[in-house]
């Protein structure tokens, strides 16, 4: 068999592909890295915004109380007992209560974003760019034998 363009051809298809199949591999590596990364700062994001919404719930809540004891203060209301304590004490209680559920749904929120984080970081493990690569010269195989017999047939000359 002539060593001829055919079997250069071939190998260089086969060589094409599999640094094709790297490339491509090592891009998708990159991008699962990337959304990783972006998705860790979005769930640092959250967190803060909710402690800030958190704090902001709370300082409401002070100032709703604040306006409440001022009202009843100067209606001559007793504020250490009977209803207008219960209504203090509530107003702490709800406010208290919201001020959680703010922190709990960040936590939440943070909590799926970080979970798709995860899968964007196992996704980037998962990936090879060498292994791609070096499936595709596995898969042409082929080729790559046919040009290694019809090369070694023609340097023998």
């Amino acid at each position: 068999m002539d060593f001829t363009a055919i079997n250069w051809g071939s190998l260089a298809s086969a060589m094409t592909q599999a640094y094709s199949a790297y490339s491509k591999a090592s891009l998708e590596q990159s991008v699962a890295q990337n959304n990783a990364q972006l998705a860790e700062w979005q769930a640092k994001s959250i967190l803060q915004r909710g402690a800030e919404a958190e704090q902001q719930m709370r300082l409401r809540t002070a100032a709703m109380k604040g306006t409440q004891r001022a009202a009843m203060a100067a209606s001559g209301l007793s504020l250490t007992e009977g209803s207008p304590l219960e209504i203090l004490t509530s107003t702490d209680v709800m406010g208290e209560q919201d001020a959680l559920r703010i922190r709990y749904n960040a936590q939440q929120e943070a909590w799926g974003v970080r979970a798709q984080a995860a899968g964007y970081s196992a996704k980037a493990a998962a990936t090879s760019p060498y292994s791609a690569g070096a499936m595709s010269l596995v898969t042409n195989a082929d080729k790559v034998s046919s040009w290694w017999n019809s090369f070694k047939t023609w340097t023998k000359g």
